[in-house]
């Protein structure tokens, strides 16, 4: 039989034992938190570094990504709103994220926080935004065909932003396109709602005129561009500054209706602005 001193001499070995495997878990768990928290920090450093917002546009917001290849973007937050953006894969280079209506309610160019939750990391940067979302009609110029997985449809095409004549045809440089948030978005002239909002004498390279009745030679048949949308109507302001909140500016004119305008963007130095709000 073990004697008391026996007895006492392996509890203490059990013991030591006890302590010196929790010890040693205690340690792997330790090194490997710290290691995991190390690579955290290096990769959140590196995404930091190597990631820049270009833009926030409309519905659009533009990355820069040096950072790597299938970069997973989990959301997207601007301020405090959640654009609700998930599993979207970017590979390096410039990359374009559909944020939907979170660019909405804002001031133009009102800088607010933007921030990409990521698999390697969270990337946040202060970014002036531009053309917030207003109402459900989004207007994009483009020199990439217009984004059809995106709901943008071709309206008309310009040779320049600036002063141009217009092309229905998918010919020039820019490509105006439209997108309804709704998705209500119809082009079928024979509907009661459907509007015009710009009158051409041909296809290509037109001059466009708002008002088609008073031209001063009347071909033999106008070409119009407009489009309505299904359970709403819109309104056409033409004016210099923006009419009121809600109008959104489609471009500019230096309108003649007696012998046609060219037409340029927002930002062009024609003087009267085409506004256009959702009812």
């Amino acid at each position: 039989m073990l004697n008391r001193k026996g007895v006492n001499g392996i509890v203490t070995i059990v013991l030591l034992l006890f302590a010196f495997t929790g010890l040693t878990f205690f340690t792997y768990d330790w090194f490997d938190y710290m290691k995991s928290d190390w690579e955290v920090k290096i990769k959140s450093t590196d995404l930091q570094e190597s990631m820049k917002i270009s833009k926030v546009d409309g519905t659009r917001l533009y990355l820069e990504n040096d950072y790597k290849n299938d970069l997973l973007i989990k959301e997207v937050k601007i301020g405090d709103k959640n654009c609700f953006v998930q599993d979207v894969i970017i590979d390096k280079g410039s990359a374009v994220v559909d944020i939907g209506t979170c660019n909405s309610g804002f001031d133009k160019l009102s800088a607010k926080q933007v921030s990409l939750v990521t698999d390697y990391g969270v990337y946040s940067e202060n970014e002036a935004l531009r053309n917030p979302i207003e109402n459900a009609i989004v207007f994009s110029y483009q020199t990439d065909i217009c984004d059809i997985s995106a709901g943008y449809q071709r309206l008309f095409s310009l040779s320049s932003l600036d002063n141009s004549h217009v092309n229905i045809d998918d010919i020039g440089t820019y490509r105006m396109c439209i997108r309804s948030l709704d998705g209500n978005l119809k082009f079928d002239k024979l509907n009661s709602k459907y509007k015009s909002i710009l009158y051409l004498i041909g296809t290509n390279n037109s001059a466009v005129w708002l008002d088609n009745t008073t031209a001063y030679q009347q071909p033999s048949e106008w070409n119009d561009i407009g489009f309505y949308v299904d359970g709403g109507e819109f309104d056409v302001k033409i004016n210099s500054s923006k009419p009121a909140y809600g109008y959104v500016c489609l471009g500019a004119v230096d309108r003649d209706d007696a012998y046609g305008s060219h037409f340029g963007d927002c930002s062009s130095s024609m003087p009267d602005k085409i506004w256009l709000s959702l009812k």
